[in-house]
Parts: C-alpha cells; sequence; structure tokens
C-alpha cells in the first residue's frame, strides 16, 4: 500500500508520454509533404539525441555495457515501428493508423499472458475490451474501412510496438531506464542516418511550417515522449502500459479539434468515454483476486 503513491506519479508520467506521441502523427504527415521517410527519422532522432546529450552526459557513470545491448535491441525495433507508421501514413490518414497502431491495448495482455502462461485478470480482460472498443468508436466513428497496405503495415508495427513494450518494462527493470532511453533514441538515429543516404537524398526542411513540425516530432515526441516511457515503465506491470496506449487516439482526436477545426460525432464521444472506463478500470482491484484474498485472511483469523 505503501507503494501505491510512488506508483501512480509514474503512471502520471506515461500518460503524458503517450499523450506527447500521439502529436506526431499530425506533425509526421507535415513533414512527409517534402521529406522522405528515412531523412525525417533521421532528423528527429537526431536532433533529440543532441538535446539529450547533456543529461546522458551527467549520467554517464551509470552507462553500463547490458544498457548498451538493451538500447541496440530496442532501438532497432523502434526503427522498424517508425519506418512502418510513416510508410502507412503515406497511404492512410492519421486516425486510421492510430486506431489499428493501438491495437496493443489488447495485444499486451494477450502476450504477457502466453509468456507468464497464466491466464489474465478479469480487469485486464474487461478493461482491454472496454477500451479496444472505445479506440474503434472513437477513430473510425462507426464506419468500416477496407484493410490495404497501409493498414497491414499499422497491424504489424501494432505487434512489434506489443513486444516493445514488454521489452521496455523488462530492461527498465535491470538497467538504468533514462540512459537506456536516451541510448536507444541514439541507436535509432544511427540507423536512419545510414538509411537515408543508402535510399535517399537527405535534405533539411524548406520551409518553416515543416520546421515547426520537425521541431515538435523531436522535442515532444522524442526528447519527452520517448527518452522518458522506460522510466515510467519500470514502476508499473507491462499490462496497465499497454492499456495507456488508448490514450495516444484520444489526445490526437483533441488536437484535430482544436487544430483542424473538427468535431467529435456522438459515436466518437462514447469512445472517448469508453477509454477513460477501460483505463479506469485496470486501475481497480481485481475482483477475483480480492474474494480470494479476504477467504484467506478470514480462515487465517479463525485459526
Amino acid at each position: 500500500m505503501k507503494t501505491e503513491p510512488h506508483q501512480k506519479r509514474y503512471a502520471v508520467l506515461l500518460a503524458l508520454v503517450i499523450a506527447a506521441r500521439s502529436s506526431t502523427y499530425m506533425a509526421s504527415k507535415i513533414c512527409l509533404a517534402t521529406t522522405g521517410i528515412f531523412t525525417l527519422l533521421a532528423q528527429r532522432f537526431s536532433l533529440a539525441f543532441i538535446l539529450l546529450a547533456p543529461i546522458l552526459y551527467y549520467r554517464r557513470s551509470r552507462l553500463k555495457r547490458q544498457t548498451l545491448l538493451y538500447s541496440i535491441i530496442l532501438g532497432l525495433l523502434y526503427f522498424i515501428i517508425m519506418t512502418s507508421e510513416l510508410s502507412a501514413l503515406r497511404t492512410i490518414n492519421s486516425s486510421t493508423a492510430s486506431f489499428i497502431i493501438n491495437t496493443a491495448v489488447v495485444f499486451v495482455p494477450l502476450f504477457e499472458a502466453i509468456r507468464n502462461e497464466k491466464f489474465p485478470s478479469i480487469k485486464t480482460i474487461a478493461g482491454s475490451l472496454i477500451t479496444f472498443l472505445g479506440v474503434g468508436l472513437l477513430t473510425f466513428g462507426g464506419t468500416f474501412h477496407r484493410f490495404g497496405t497501409g493498414e497491414w503495415l499499422c497491424l504489424f508495427e501494432a505487434v512489434l510496438y506489443t513486444i516493445s513494450i514488454i521489452l521496455t518494462g523488462l530492461f527498465s527493470r535491470k538497467t538504468d531506464p533514462m540512459c537506456m532511453g536516451i541510448m536507444q533514441v541514439g541507436m535509432i538515429a544511427l540507423l536512419s542516418l545510414g538509411a537515408s543516404y543508402l535510399f535517399e537524398t537527405p535534405s533539411l526542411p524548406a520551409d518553416s511550417s515543416t520546421w515547426a513540425a520537425l521541431l515538435m516530432l523531436a522535442v515532444i515526441g522524442t526528447f519527452f515522449g520517448l527518452t522518458f516511457q522506460p522510466l515510467a515503465q519500470r514502476h508499473m506491470p507491462n499490462e496497465t502500459a499497454g492499456m495507456f496506449c488508448a490514450i495516444n487516439p484520444v489526445v490526437a482526436s483533441i488536437l484535430s479539434i482544436l487544430c483542424l477545426g473538427e468535431r467529435l460525432s456522438p459515436l466518437q464521444t462514447a469512445g472517448g468515454i469508453c477509454i477513460l472506463i477501460g483505463i479506469l478500470t485496470t486501475q481497480k482491484p481485481d475482483p477475483v483476486k480480492t474474494i480470494i484474498e479476504f477467504r484467506r485472511s478470514k480462515s487465517t483469523s479463525i485459526r
């Protein structure tokens, strides 16, 4: 019980991290109009790593060989994830991409159940289903979308994103999470730079709007949105961390209302409510576990 307030602080941090990353869809769309996929990734993560370098220098004594290994694994995984995301955004809209990618809210507890050979708790199952319904209502608004190349890329990304959430949770408990988060940003920058020179002709943004979008990606989406995720995940179960992915389309919808003047339909409003209920459900005590613990304590007191 003493750790509950401590865990809640990191839950708030993870919510802010996911919310920060929700701005990347809109910013990426702007940059992709004039910039290649690998060039954009190189610019975004190189700039973020430069900004993070002073923090890494301050914490250099905590940088171990194990940290570098974990950063290489996560960096390679996120490089594939980001490449898939940007490739998909060239052919489908950001709301569709957001929905499919964030089906990770369902994949995470399923993968964790397989990994631990343990059936998910009732609150996890209920929260996942409610959240999954909410994301669908919020992003699709009740309409059906045909699966094409972009949609399949997003589904592939959702599976990889699920794996990255689980690995981040495991690795962050074995090393310094901040160093790992910064080094994985550097790894993505290195891979992107190499790919941009191999497959594209790198160039700097040509106009102020692209520069503004790039800075949003580097500072909000990467400096804060990606680097601090290991720190937040270190203090919570992977299933709960996966559930927070649902915050992404909620904030993306709010941004579209504020920046693009869009309005939420009744179905989308209901979806947002479902997402909040789903997340809150995962934070409630598991009823079955509570009953079992109550019976055990009662039998112990009788003895």
